[in-house]
C-alpha cells in the first residue's frame, strides 16, 4: 500500500505492506470483531504504485485498480451497529480505505488509463479460506476438516471448529487428545495419504514451509481432495489464519476477538511501554541461535523471537554479517560482542545443551563475550519461542521485553 504525506513538500511516500499497516489501527475505532474485513485486504498484501497520491485502489488479481476519491472515504465506528453500514461501502466500492489526512482530489482528476481498465474486487464469502499462496476454498456447514501440522490443528480448534485428523506432532506437542472423532493420519513429516483420503475430508492443511507437505500439496490435487497451505512465522501470520479460520466456524466473532485482538492489544502496550523505557538509549544488540543435538546456526527474523527481537527495537548481529547463518563463526560474534546470546533449542534441549558446551562454551574466549559475563546467555522457553505460541504470543513479547528491559523474566 502506498501512503501519501499530508503535506506537498514531504519527500517520497512509503510502501507499506498489509501486516505493517494493521498495529497502526486505534483498536477503539473498529467494531468488536472488525479485523473480518480485513479478508478484503488479500488483494493487495503486496505493495504497489498508486499513481494519484490521494487515492487508493484495488484490483482481484492484487494490483492497485480503482482510484477512490478522498472524500468519500469512511471510516468504521466503535458502535457495533454501523458495521452493516460499513460493509455497503466496502461492498460498493470494493475496497476498505483505511488512512485519512490527505487533502482530496481536485474535481477534474482522472485515473489512469490502466486502472480505469481493471475489474473492480467482488465481496468474498463468508466460509471461504484463503491460503498463504491466496488459494481460495468455499467449505460446508461443518466440515470434515484434517490438519497435518500441530500448530495449524491447534489454530482451527481455538477458532472453534472440529478435526477430523491431526498427526503425531499435533498430540505430543500440543497435547490435543485422540477419541472417537479423530483420526492419527501419519506424523508431520511422513502423513499418510491413505489415511486422509479414508476420510473423506472437505478441506486438508497444510504447512507452506516443509518439502514433504509440498509433495503432499500436488498429491492431494490429483486426488481433487481440496486444501490449502499456510505459512506462520510473526503474530500477524497468526492473526491471519485465525481471520481465515473463524469465518468458518465464528460467526459472532468471539473466538477471533479473544485469541486474536485482545492478544493484539496487549502486544501493542507491550511494545509502547518497551520503546518508552528504551528510548534514548542505544539498541541492544542480540546474537540469536538455534541449538540442536548435532549442532547451531544464528537465526533472523524468520524465527518468533527474531521477530520479536525487531519489532521490540533490538539489532541483531545477524543482520550484519549474513554469513553467520550458514556457518556461526565465533570470531565474528567475539568481534560483535553482543549484550544478549539468546538460544532456542529443537529437539532434546538437553541434547542441544550438551553440544553447546562441548564445542562452543569450551572456548576460552566465550566466557569474556559479555553477554556471557553478564549473565545475559539465556535459553528460551520452548513453549513459546520454538513452537508457534498462537494466543499466547503476548506471552512471548513479554518475555523478551524483560530480558531487553533487564527485568525478571
Amino acid at each position: 500500500m502506498r501512503i501519501c504525506p499530508c503535506c506537498t513538500d514531504t519527500p517520497a511516500m512509503l510502501h507499506q505492506s498489509v501486516t505493517e499497516i494493521i498495529p497502526l489501527f486505534r483498536w477503539n475505532d473498529l467494531p468488536q470483531f472488525h479485523l473480518y474485513f480485513f479478508r478484503f485486504l488479500d488483494v493487495f498484501y503486496q505493495s504497489h504504485a498508486v499513481h494519484q497520491t490521494d487515492t487508493v485502489c484495488v484490483c482481484d488479481d492484487r494490483r492497485f485498480s480503482k482510484h477512490i476519491p478522498h472524500d468519500q472515504i469512511r471510516t468504521f465506528a466503535s458502535d457495533p451497529r454501523k458495521f452493516q453500514q460499513c460493509i455497503k461501502i466496502i461492498r460498493h466500492f470494493s475496497t476498505v480505505l483505511l488512512f485519512s489526512g490527505c487533502a482530496a482530489p481536485a474535481q477534474n482528476e482522472t485515473t489512469s488509463e490502466s486502472s480505469s481498465a481493471a475489474p473492480e474486487t467482488t465481496a468474498v464469502s463468508e466460509r471461504v479460506i484463503t491460503d498463504s499462496y491466496g488459494t481460495k476454498t468455499e467449505l460446508p456447514d461443518d466440515p470434515c476438516v484434517v490438519s497435518l501440522y500441530g500448530s495449524f490443528a491447534e489454530c482451527w480448534l481455538l477458532s472453534g471448529g472440529k478435526l477430523a485428523g491431526i498427526t503425531e506432532d499435533a498430540v505430543d506437542e500440543h497435547g490435543i487428545e485422540i477419541d472417537d472423532d479423530t483420526a492419527l493420519v501419519g506424523t508431520v513429516m511422513e502423513p499418510n495419504l491413505e489415511s486422509i483420503a479414508a476420510l473423506s475430508p472437505d478441506y486438508v492443511i497444510l504447512s507452506a514451509d516443509l518439502p514433504a507437505h509440498a509433495e503432499l500439496d500436488s498429491a492431494l490435487t490429483d486426488m481433487q481432495i481440496p486444501h490449502g497451505c499456510f505459512h506462520m512465522d510473526n503474530v500477524m501470520d497468526y492473526a491471519k489464519i485465525m481471520l481465515n479460520f473463524c469465518a468458518v466456524n465464528d460467526p459472532d466473532g468471539e473466538k477471533y476477538d479473544e485469541n486474536v485482538t485482545q492478544v493484539l492489544k496487549r502486544i501493542e502496550s507491550i511494545k509502547q511501554e518497551t520503546a518508552e523505557k528504551l528510548s534514548g538509549q542505544k539498541a541492544p544488540t542480540v546474537l540469536l541461535l538455534r541449538a540442536y543435538s548435532t549442532g547451531v546456526k544464528a537465526k533472523g527474523e524468520d524465527t518468533v523471537a527474531g521477530a520479536i527481537l525487531k519489532e521490540l527495537g533490538a539489532h541483531n548481529i545477524a543482520d550484519d554479517n549474513e554469513s553467520l547463518l550458514e556457518d556461526l563463526s565465533l570470531e565474528s560474534v567475539i568481534e560483535a560482542d553482543p549484550d544478549y546470546i539468546l538460544v532456542m533449542t529443537m529437539g532434546s534441549e538437553e541434547n542441544a545443551k550438551t553440544y553447546m558446551a562441548e564445542n562452543i562454551e569450551n572456548n576460552p574466549a566465550w566466557s569474556e563475550l559479555s553477554a556471557v559475563k553478564n549473565g545475559r546467555y539465556i535459553y528460551l522457553p520452548k513453549d513459546l519461542f520454538h513452537y508457534k505460541p498462537l494466543n499466547r504470543w503476548d506471552e512471548s513479547y513479554a518475555y523478551i521485553a524483560k530480558l531487553l528491559l533487564n527485568e525478571d523474566a
